[in-house]
This record gives C-alpha cells, structure tokens and sequence, in this order.
C-alpha cells in the first residue's frame, strides 16, 4: 500500500513550516508556511532533504534519523541557530516500521 503523504502532513496540522520527508529523505510534502520559509519552495518536492544542508547538519539529522530507525526515540528538537530551532519526529505505519519523518522550524515570534 502507498503511502499517503499528504494525509500525513494534514494529520500534522502545524501552521508552521513543516516538511515531510521518506525514510530514503526525499521530501514527499509540505505546508504553504514551508513553501514559503524554505529557498526554492515547492521546487523542494521530490528532491533529497540532505541535499539542502550542509556536511555538519546532514551528519546531525542522519544521526538522528538513525536514532529513529533503531527505536531510541521517535522525536527530537534541536538548535539551528541562536533564536530558532528544528523539530524531527519520526512517522511509523501500524507495525511500527519507520517510514519517514516530518521537519518543523521554530522561531520564537517577537
């Protein structure tokens, strides 16, 4: 059965930037706030999200999504700079195998 990204990123239902992204890192989806916060937008879809990072963070989320394919943990935030942060949490189908993931950016509003 094919897995339906969009109804993922529904389920989400964050008004933030949120992506969603397969367990081989392509980005499957993602919100209109996304579109707009992320350079190239919609032009993001289909492509690999590690692509979009530099070597220090693409080791940080493989390491995390490594974290999720093992069973340590299905969520983790951390620091993407001084005032903003990023969430990852994992998205699992009903046997618990690991699919994917979905990305948000948070910045404190002033």
């Amino acid at each position: 059965m094919a897995t339906d990204w969009d109804a993922i990123l529904a389920s989400i239902n964050d008004p933030g930037p949120v992506l969603v992204a397969d367990a081989e890192h392509t980005v499957r989806a993602m919100n209109s706030a996304a579109a707009k916060h992320y350079k190239g937008g919609t032009e993001l879809l289909g492509s690999n999200l590690l692509d979009c990072h530099p070597d220090e963070m693409r080791d940080r989320l493989l390491a995390i999504f490594d974290g999720f394919r093992r069973g340590q943990t299905d969520a983790v935030q951390y620091p993407d700079t001084e005032e903003a942060s990023v969430s990852m949490v994992a998205i699992r189908d009903d046997a618990g195998r690991l699919l994917g993931y979905w990305e948000r950016y948070h910045k404190p509003s002033h």
